[in-house]
């Protein structure tokens, strides 16, 4: 079953946290994750 729209993506915050590092750090490289409930942007 798809996620509604109007609730929005999905990013679990484990993974929120390593993206947020990511770009304070100015780091352009994959993020390997095994969440399948989080939704790629």
């Amino acid at each position: 079953m798809t996620r509604s729209v109007w609730k929005g993506p999905f990013i679990e915050r484990s993974l929120l946290k390593k993206i947020e590092e990511a770009r304070e750090s100015g780091k352009n490289a994959v993020i390997k994750t095994w969440s399948r409930r989080s939704t790629i942007l």
